[in-house]
């Protein structure tokens, strides 16, 4: 998987990724492990060395993060991320976050027309932007995040 990626090149995201590592899942004792917190650095690492035009975006800690636990095997959650980022989503769900903005456009009409006394007391608890901002959340990393 990163025979292709020695060390020695750098990593425009490596700063990025190395302060998300301790935010993916805190509180799970299978993250608490060297060796699992290094495997996850070294795939998110590798994924954004691989497809430059996406690079590393917040949250993909909790996709590999998720993927690495079920199959504890670097490699096959390597590929297993590469497949879903890749293949299932569309590509410019990440590029410049047009897919997960339409997204969440999307998801606030739902729920302004499903429940729109639920819509209108989470506007009045939080500004609009609060609310986005916890919608971005979700989509980013795909409600992996809220399933632990």
């Amino acid at each position: 998987m990163t025979e292709n990626y020695p060390d020695y090149i750098p990593c425009p995201f490596e700063g990025i990724i190395d302060l998300d590592i301790p935010r993916t899942f805190p509180e799970d004792p299978f993250f608490y492990c060297k060796e699992t917190r290094d495997k996850l650095k070294r795939i998110l690492l590798a994924y954004a060395r691989r497809c430059n035009s996406i690079g590393y975006c917040q949250g993909f800690n909790y996709f590999v993060g998720k993927i690495l636990k079920v199959t504890e095997d670097e490699e096959e959650a390597f590929w297993i991320f590469t497949r879903l980022i890749e293949g299932i989503l569309p590509m410019n769900y990440f590029c410049e976050l047009a897919g997960m903005m339409t997204d969440s456009t999307i998801l606030m009409n739902i729920l302004k027309k499903s429940d729109p006394e639920i819509f209108d007391h989470l506007r009045q608890l939080e500004s609009d932007i609060y609310l986005n901002n916890v919608v971005y959340q979700w989509l980013l990393s795909v409600f992996v995040k809220g399933t632990t």
